[in-house]
Formats: structure tokens, sequence, C-alpha cells
């Protein structure tokens, strides 16, 4: 299993922690980081938790200057999450399970249950609202997204693979804090 986040260097510690987090709950993990920044910054290589470091600028975009200065700091490092997880996908053959947290969570235990529901679906994702009567969380996920992408398992298979395609594309187009 790969857990990656996303960032840009001032989320450097908060990273680290999640990584800490990781390693003591599952140390067989890889984790990953993707640094939506110019340069690795001499602190990321100082981490021995992270296993990878990736320039968000390599993982494949056609033009990453143009894509990146359309972006605010927080647009930027959600903005590139589907890309990136197509890099892994290709970068890792020899792995079948791929999970995305934001760096402000804290790992308390292992993800036998998660990988437990990767074998039979190849997504998970957390929607924003489990029932409904709570009318100002049903507004705020018309506005920010009914899934929580702050987390994301997929497991390698063509569904998945479908899915990274049709939200890279609306990342690439629409991934803006602009409601109106």
């Amino acid at each position: 299993m790969i857990v990656v986040t996303s960032i840009c260097a001032n989320y450097l510690p908060k990273a680290k922690t999640l990584a800490m987090s990781v390693k003591n709950c599952l140390p067989e993990t890889r984790f990953v980081v993707c640094l939506v920044e110019q340069e690795i910054h001499t602190y990321a290589l100082d981490v021995p938790q992270f296993d990878g470091i990736i320039l968000a600028r390599d993982i494949g975009f056609v033009d990453f200057q143009k894509f990146i200065f359309r972006h605010s700091i927080v647009e930027a490092s959600t903005a590139v999450k589907a890309q990136l997880f197509r890099y892994l996908l290709e970068k890792y053959p020899e792995e079948d399970n791929f999970v995305y947290l934001d760096p402000d969570i804290f790992v308390y235990s292992n993800f036998d249950e998660l990988q437990e529901e990767l074998i039979l679906h190849p997504i998970i994702l957390c929607p924003h609202v489990l029932e409904p009567g709570n009318i100002k969380m049903e507004l705020s996920s018309l506005q920010h997204g009914t899934f929580n992408l702050g987390f994301l398992a997929i497991r390698r298979s063509e569904e998945a693979n479908k899915f990274l395609d049709w939200w890279a594309e609306r990342l690439y187009w629409y991934c803006y804090d602009d409601i109106p």
C-alpha cells in the first residue's frame, strides 16, 4: 500500500507528523509526498518517514506552469490529486492499493478494515453528509463537493482508472475556491 499526501512547503511539518503516524501504525506502507513547489526543500529531505518525494511539476501535466499559475496555494494542492494518483499507478506497478490523506490527518491504527473494503470496492470515498437533516452541511456540500477528498482510497482497476481520468479533467478546469 502507498499512502500519499500533496502539500506546499508550508505544510511540511504536518506532512511529517502524518508520515510518522502512518509509519507507526503501518510500518510496511510506503509514504509519498507530492510537493507543489519549484524544488524539493531541504527540510523534506531530512524526514526519514518520507519514502518518496515527488514534485507536482513532474507528475505528467502538459504545461504545469500554466496550470499552476491559475490556482491559489490551497487550490493547487487539491488540483494535483487525480494526476498524482495516475502517476503513482504508473510509477508503482507492483502496488495495488493507494490512499490519499490530507496532511492534517493523524493515523491511530492499522488499515485492516480499509484493506478489506478495497478488496470489494475499487474506490472508497467519504461523503460530507451521511443523512439528510443538517441543512447547513447540505448547502456546504453543494458549494464544496459531495465528498471529502481529504481521504480517498483506490484499488488498481479499470473502474479506478476511469474515475481518475474523469476527476483529473474536472480538477484541471474547475478546481477553484470560487463559490459564486
